[in-house]
């Protein structure tokens, strides 16, 4: 195939050239506007809102009286990577409260272990890893482990506030914002 190109020596050439430059500079920038457009639209306007990182501590239920067993929840939320190990410790009057156990969470139903051994009198070190079980997804909510605490301060007064409080994280959730640090469990007589 062979492309020839007619010279037309009318006065018209040089402004149908003109128009046909204008014409192809239009449709690119037209094109190129179109394509920077679909590229940001496809975006997802939350994915650049960085989410909050952060760890908590609840308890259930906040109060009650001696012999009352309750329970403490640790819980992740807008984590934005894989978790597969966690460390941290937890600490608690241990004149008015006795550690009973640690149960896994929501998060951690399927993880070869998780669990909290008392280290030193109203500290306990909490941890857990998968094994073989499967890792926590990025930016899931929900509990990574329930410890279980009975109230035994039959000395204390009636309204007594004590605090039950996280810290030193270790393993795939250093750097976490804890949002509280800690919880309150009112003593009820």
């Amino acid at each position: 195939m062979t492309i020839s190109w007619k010279i037309d020596d009318s006065p018209l050439r040089p402004r149908r050239l003109h128009m046909w430059r204008l014409f192809l500079i239009a449709a690119i920038l037209v094109l190129g506007a179109a394509s920077f457009v679909c590229k940001q639209s496809s975006t997802a306007p939350e994915a650049d809102i960085p989410p909050e990182q952060d760890i908590s501590i609840s308890c259930t239920p906040q109060s009650g009286e001696s012999g009352t067993v309750f329970t403490v929840s640790i819980t992740l939320g807008g984590i934005d990577k894989e978790i597969t190990v966690f460390g941290m410790d937890l600490t608690f009057d241990a004149n008015l409260f006795r550690f009973q156990g640690a149960n896994r969470g929501d998060l951690t139903e399927e993880w070869a272990a998780v669990d909290a051994n008392e280290i030193r009198a109203g500290t306990l070190r909490v941890g857990g890893f998968t094994g073989s079980g499967t890792p926590i997804p990025a930016r899931s909510r929900g509990t990574i482990v329930e410890i279980r605490l009975k109230v035994e301060g039959g000395d204390f007064s009636d309204g007594q506030k004590s605090q039950i409080c996280i810290g030193d994280y270790t393993d795939d959730i250093v750097g976490l914002t804890p949002m509280p640090t800690c919880t309150l469990f009112e003593l009820r007589k």
